[in-house]
């Protein structure tokens, strides 16, 4: 039955609700001075009630109040979705979570899991989603709304793909965490990739360029044009991760496990990682102080008045990849270098530079040729200054993007 409280206006009515496994009634206020409309809202109350559909997911949030609260559900609204028709949207609203708590666990979970930088950098792309202390419930994670966020970020294609992989990390978190039923992005296509950054040169320009710097920047650039390791790494490498008996160097991983590696160095780039390990402790850093920002400017500027200028120290990996590639070595053994998983990647952005038919069987000719009938090796070049460089036949090329 509907009643009036002294000094309210507006109507009461009992609401069913569960306290454990007893059946309890409190009041609570209908919202309306309207006593058709309370009538109405009782009604309701016994449909939905323990005489008639028992639908405790609707009646016990009236009971339930918010950390601040206010009342987790309203007898107008729930009155509302019902005349409406709309009382699964009405569930599915109650059945939400905020899922801002568990980025933080989440960061964790990806640093003890694939690395502290990784962690950083995934987390930086999740928080531009949800800021820091905003709520964010999981009905707003659905596939359109993620697809179009990402679509909507202002950066390159390889960028948008690594917030898709951020997003993708976390919310596969959440349904580890029984937060989510599905990771909302799965099903939808990645963003297109950015054609790769091909810039690169042949040794003798190479060579040239290292020549530029001086150290400890020679012996950086050495190791990235020289052995194809990534700045990061080599700016993180001791003098303990050379091994001076195999001219080996080892990579430690930064992205996946199989970026942990042993690279080897070309016999031009040797001589400068043997000097700059030389006096040295096992445990004494290479390139101590020297940030990845310093040592791309540092290359910018050196490099800007000269032939090789537009190159980048990051171009180091696809010189190497290159050189390898139209010497004929196995995608294998350049995959492993890199630090791939295994030959696709390699296929595919350096295929066109592996050896065709016409080269191989050039070169068994050639290998068959008697060594009196072979003519003689040419001269040493000096190199040429650094004022007037120019770059060898063929040595560069220009950028696909």
């Amino acid at each position: 039955m509907v009643y009036k409280r002294t000094g309210r206006t507006g109507y009461f009515v009992a609401v069913p609700v569960r306290k454990g496994l007893a059946v309890v009634w409190v009041k609570r206020a209908t919202g309306t001075t309207h006593r058709p409309t309370a009538l109405a809202i009782e009604a309701m109350l016994g449909v939905l009630g323990p005489r008639g559909q028992r639908a405790w997911d609707l009646l016990d949030p009236l009971g339930e109040t918010t950390e601040d609260g206010t009342p987790r559900l309203t007898l107008g609204v729930l009155y509302d979705h019902y005349r409406a028709g709309s009382l699964d949207q009405l569930r599915a609203k109650l059945d939400d979570r905020d899922l801002a708590p568990l980025v933080a666990p989440w960061k964790a979970w990806v640093a003890a899991n694939r690395s502290p930088k990784t962690a950083e950098n995934y987390a930086l792309a999740v928080r531009k989603l949800i800021p820091e202390g905003r709520p964010y419930l999981r009905s707003q994670a659905t596939a359109p709304v993620l697809a179009a966020w990402v679509d909507a970020r202002q950066v390159s294609g390889s960028t948008k793909r690594r917030y898709r992989a951020a997003l993708q990390s976390f919310f596969g978190y959440c349904k580890r965490q029984g937060a989510l039923a599905t990771r909302p992005l799965d099903g939808v296509e990645a963003p297109r990739e950015n054609r790769p950054r091909m810039r690169y040169l042949l040794e003798p320009d190479v060579v040239t360029l290292t020549d530029l710097f001086a150290e400890p920047y020679a012996t950086l650039v050495a190791l990235c044009y020289g052995a194809g390791v990534e700045t990061a790494v080599a700016l993180g490498l001791r003098a303990g991760n050379v091994n001076p008996l195999t001219r080996e160097v080892f990579a430690p991983g930064t992205k996946t496990w199989c970026r942990e590696r042993w690279v080897r160095v070309a016999e031009w780039a040797w001589p400068r990682v043997e000097a700059a390990i030389r006096d040295k402790r096992p445990e004494d850093p290479l390139f101590p102080g020297i940030t990845a920002y310093m040592a791309a400017y540092r290359f910018r500027v050196t490099v800007a008045k000269t032939a090789f200028a537009g190159f980048q120290l990051r171009d180091g990996r696809h010189a190497w990849a290159v050189r390898a590639a139209k010497a004929g070595t196995p995608p294998a053994v350049i995959a492993a270098q890199l630090g791939h998983a295994n030959p696709i990647m390699v296929l595919k952005v350096y295929g066109a530079f592996l050896p065709s038919q016409h080269d191989r069987e050039a070169w068994e000719q050639k290998a068959a040729t008697p060594a009196a009938a072979k003519p003689p090796v040419p001269p040493v070049v000096p190199v040429t200054p650094a004022s007037n460089l120019t770059l060898s036949d063929g040595g560069a090329y220009g950028a696909l993007n």
